[in-house]
């Protein structure tokens, strides 16, 4: 019995008799699970560009645009990441002036973007990177010792209320009445 699938699917089929060779001995898949497995594989994916919201499209497409630059300039092939690759990213964004939130996402486009190429991101490399990201972050002054190196000082937590005293701030929240519920 020959198997109708589509060309996609034929290759996922023959990733996932690959897969099944490697796991040992025990239940193998036929050849008609297996291309019913790859066709729900393809149409997964499928599933997931669809629903993707296109702002994290977007974004990930950003990501890896900056990744791609940051390997253009230091002279290293886009894929695969390496530790060493990826922590000198987050120092190069770090140095920049980029928010920790932001270096973090950066980690996501560019695993998608290998996923995009058919290559799979070293996790311990991105772990690695992660914790150097961390590292940053727990040695960076704290945010009243940078404001006060800059001469600002700490804004009072009632200043935004238009007012000076917590009274102020009840007694506009509670309509005058001095408390606050």
């Amino acid at each position: 019995m020959t198997l109708e699938i589509a060309p996609e699917a034929a290759q996922r089929a023959v990733e996932l008799q690959d897969l099944a060779a490697r796991t040992g001995p025990g239940a193998r898949p036929t050849p008609e699970q297996l291309a019913r497995l790859a066709e729900l594989d393809v149409g997964a994916d499928g599933y997931l560009q669809q629903k993707r919201n296109a702002n994290t499209a977007r974004a990930y497409a950003a990501d890896w645009a900056v990744w791609s630059e940051f390997c253009a300039a230091v002279g290293i092939p886009e894929v695969p990441a390496s530790r060493g690759s990826l922590t000198a990213f987050v120092r190069f964004r770090w140095l920049a002036g980029h928010a920790p939130a932001t270096i973090e996402r950066s980690f996501s486009g560019i695993s998608h973007g290998h996923t995009e190429r058919g290559v799979q991101i070293d996790r311990a490399a991105t772990r690695h990177a992660r914790a150097v990201l961390a590292a940053e972050v727990r040695a960076r002054p704290s945010r009243d010792s940078r404001r006060a190196a800059a001469g600002r000082p700490r804004p009072s937590p009632w200043s935004s209320s238009g007012g000076s005293s917590p009274h102020a701030l009840t007694t506009r929240v509670g309509g005058g009445t001095g408390r606050c519920c």
